[in-house]
């Protein structure tokens, strides 16, 4: 008999998620992308800022008038590199997202909480089949942007022909919530499809994990949606409340520059702690639905 998995898998997924040693090599991974981003950046802002009078107290707080000069020279002199960083940046991070997701399937999938290496070597053996999985997921995503620039255009149809605004508006916000509503449905199908690999790690075929994600949603709406959901708004709560200290966090002298870094660390971690937490509420509901003797290898 199959055991049913409702609301109570959202607290154990969370405590799954929180786990040290996985936190900290998505953290020291996810830094190599934004290492690359950075340092043009840091090296524009030197030339434009060091050698000014006002450097220190622009570094204690922020001054919207003098901002605003940095990033128009920032526009002017930078723009060719800083476009090339963000470039390769974005591409590794697409690179990189399959090993991460890998390593949080190996976190959660066992009984046992796995060390450094146990965590690197199953992003590595989940890698291809995740990278697989990666590209039906963004044909996902394109096809929830495309329903929604639908929902825009008739949104833009609409305020031609209003003759309030309020309705033009109206039908803007229809346009908004449309768009969010079904890059939600799609997130939850992308992370169903991956919880169906926690559950079943003999299923090698990307496209099953990934249509068997879909079918998920479709077979138990209320439970994935709302796991999904609950995971995702906690996370990002604390996510929005570090990053409301970290503005107000100024990194200036030894003490303010370690807070400040504690503060960026944190919020990495965060987002790590809500993905994995999603793949292993996923993961529980999809281990409820298998069917006994499921567990066979399939054709990639």
């Amino acid at each position: 008999m199959k055991r049913r998995v409702g609301f109570g898998a959202f607290p154990r997924a969370l405590a799954a998620a929180l786990q040290w040693k996985l936190l900290l090599l998505w953290f020291l991974f996810t830094l190599i992308p934004a290492l690359i981003v950075a340092r043009p950046l840091h090296g524009l802002l030197s030339t434009l800022l060091d050698h000014s009078v006002h450097a220190g107290e622009w570094a204690r707080s922020f001054h919207g008038l003098a901002m605003t000069d940095v990033l128009v020279q920032v526009g002017r002199q930078g723009l060719p590199a800083l476009s090339a960083a963000a470039v390769l940046g974005m591409l590794l991070t697409l690179l990189l997202a399959p090993f991460l997701v890998g390593m949080s399937v190996t976190a959660v999938r066992g009984p046992h909480r796995p060390g450094f290496g146990e965590l690197m070597h199953g992003g590595l053996s989940e890698y291809w089949r995740l990278f697989r999985f990666m590209l039906w997921a963004l044909a996902l995503y394109g096809i929830a942007f495309m329903l929604g620039r639908l929902a825009a255009m008739w949104a833009s149809h609409q305020a031609d022909q209003a003759i309030l605004e309020s309705q033009a508006d109206f039908a803007a916000m229809v346009a908004r919530t449309v768009l969010i509503v079904l890059l939600v449905i799609a997130q939850s199908m992308v992370e169903a499809g991956r919880g169906r690999i926690v559950a079943d790690p003999a299923q090698r075929s990307a496209t099953r994990a990934f249509f068997s994600g879909i079918a998920l949603v479709f077979k138990r709406p209320l439970v994935t949606l709302g796991l999904y959901l609950a995971v995702t708004v906690t996370g990002f709560a604390i996510t929005f409340l570090l990053g409301l200290w970290r503005m107000h966090q100024v990194a200036v002298g030894p003490v303010g520059f370690s807070l400040a870094l504690l503060v960026t660390l944190l919020l990495i971690v965060s987002m790590a702690w809500m993905r994995t937490a999603r793949v292993a509420a996923m993961g529980a509901v999809a281990k409820a639905t298998l069917k006994p003797g499921s567990n066979t290898v399939a054709p990639a």
